[in-house]
């Protein structure tokens, strides 16, 4: 992920060096591989998107494709706040919430001392 252009785009780039080639057309973070699957997830916005990664050389790259559009929970930072199962098929997100803050809150007092004692018969 880089801000080289202006604002955050997704690349990829063979290792151990060479040219980077972009992957997201209109944005994106939290860019995140399949393990066994040449497949990139990567977030812009409410999306979540996939694209075909094929090693080269050279590296071809996939049109994006939308697989994800919802709200849920974003990483604070830029490391992935989702993870995918290692042949792409299924996602562990966490949903996000358009509901206020709560306005009550319940406090427990001596709940340890109520859960020991044993109820009388």
């Amino acid at each position: 992920m880089s801000d080289q252009s202006g604002r955050s785009e997704i690349y990829v780039r063979p290792f151990p060096g060479g040219r980077e080639v972009p992957v997201s057309t209109n944005g994106g973070t939290e860019p995140l591989f399949a393990r066994c699957v040449p497949t990139l997830f990567y977030r812009h916005g409410d999306e979540l998107l996939a694209v075909e990664i094929t090693a080269g050389p050279p590296i071809a790259v996939g049109t994006p494709r939308v697989i994800v559009k919802r709200v849920y929970h974003r990483s604070d930072g830029v490391w992935p706040n989702y993870d995918v199962t290692p042949d792409g098929k299924r996602l562990l997100m966490v949903r996000g919430s358009t509901q206020e803050a709560p306005t009550r809150i319940n406090v427990v007092l001596n709940w340890l001392n109520a859960t020991s004692q044993t109820p009388a018969n």
